[in-house]
């Protein structure tokens, strides 16, 4: 049996797991961490304490490269003080014979305030939105080319485990008739991000993911496209199993997520503007609208000022550039710069979309 069909064996395996039925994105929490340990009593605890504020500090910022900063190891001595809460959780996992195994991991959320100052110490600043993304996962067995679909996630640990400590809500598709009506496995091989990415939207999915996994001598060969509205970005490497394959697939969409859309220190730029929203049709659409700009990370004050016909005017305290917060609103799609609209100096035009 090839490596490939191995892998199959595996996904076949989990998903017929009745704890694998279905998989859905779970929010993130940006200010918790986890690391594996050997066991559940307070020596591990204590020792779990600094890896797992690394790991949260990483999740917070979008930036595993503090992990090597010479400062971290003094921010790191007060993650007792910064702790709010912790737990234990046992999570299924591939074990090295392609079986499902179960390994302790110790989980704790630490105090917002702290771990932005904490950041900040570093020269880092807390990655607000990030766009929900969609991976197609397609596995080439010699012969076949299937799709991976959220039941067998379970056996995919290493993708998932990965971006959930990157801090990506990422999606498995459900490979249901409507699934397969958009997409099929040799179109994704083939390489069309663009149907790729619009296959995703019925999940939610601001970004589409394409993972194509294949057989390469002693390891396996793996070409990814992240396709986001904008250019698809494309990279491809070969890894020596299937897990290191995954795990690099979840690493590599945080780390361009994070380039295109985190916010860098040097770019919070606090400012007044007025805001005219056009496309307000009615009490529904202005709670849209609210909720939309109210939610975002980068607003740090919004209220109404008036109201004519279809347009909104609103007042805002932003703390990023017009620039960035039009980035900013293309993960949700609610509400888009009106480009042919008059605007100036600290006056921002929108539309809200349909």
């Amino acid at each position: 049996m090839t490596l490939a069909a191995s892998l199959f064996r595996v996904l076949l395996l989990f998903a017929l797991l009745p704890a694998c039925a279905a998989v859905q994105a779970q929010p993130v929490d940006l200010y918790a961490g986890s690391v594996p340990v050997a066991s559940q009593d307070e020596a591990e605890r204590l020792r779990a304490l600094g890896p797992a504020l690394r790991s949260a500090l990483i999740r917070a910022s979008g930036d595993p490269t503090l992990a090597a900063d010479a400062r971290l190891p003094a921010v790191l001595e007060r993650a007792p003080s910064l702790l709010q809460s912790f737990g234990w959780r046992q999570e299924v996992e591939a074990g090295p014979d392609g079986s499902p195994v179960l390994r302790d991991h110790f989980y704790a959320r630490f105090d917002p305030a702290g771990v932005d100052a904490a950041l900040a110490e570093l020269g880092r600043t807390v990655w607000g939105e990030r766009p929900r993304s969609l991976v197609w996962l397609v596995i080439d067995d010699g012969g076949t080319r299937r799709i991976a679909s959220a039941a067998q996630a379970a056996a995919l640990g290493a993708l998932t485990r990965t971006a959930r400590e990157r801090g990506i809500e990422l999606l498995l598709p459900s490979m249901d008739a409507e699934d397969r009506a958009r997409i099929d496995a040799d179109a994704l091989w083939a390489g069309s991000a663009a149907d790729g990415l619009a296959a995703a939207f019925r999940y939610g999915a601001a970004a589409a993911l394409v993972v194509r996994l294949v057989r390469s001598g002693a390891g396996w060969s793996a070409r990814f496209t992240l396709a986001d509205g904008g250019r698809p970005d494309e990279w491809s490497a070969t890894f020596p199993d299937a897990n290191t394959a995954l795990a690099a697939a979840a690493a590599g969409l945080a780390d361009r997520l994070a380039q295109r859309f985190g916010l860098g220190v040097a770019e919070r730029v606090v400012a007044d503007y007025a805001i005219t929203v056009t496309g307000v049709a009615g009490a529904d659409d202005y709670a849209r609208v609210l909720a939309s700009l109210g939610g975002l990370s980068v607003v740090s004050a919004l209220a109404p000022t008036g109201a004519e016909g279809s347009t909104l005017t609103l007042s805002a305290t932003l703390t990023v550039t017009p620039a960035r917060l039009r980035q900013v609103l293309s993960i949700d799609g609610v509400l888009a710069f009106d480009d042919g609209a008059l605007a100036g100096e600290r006056r921002i035009a929108l539309r809200l979309l349909r």
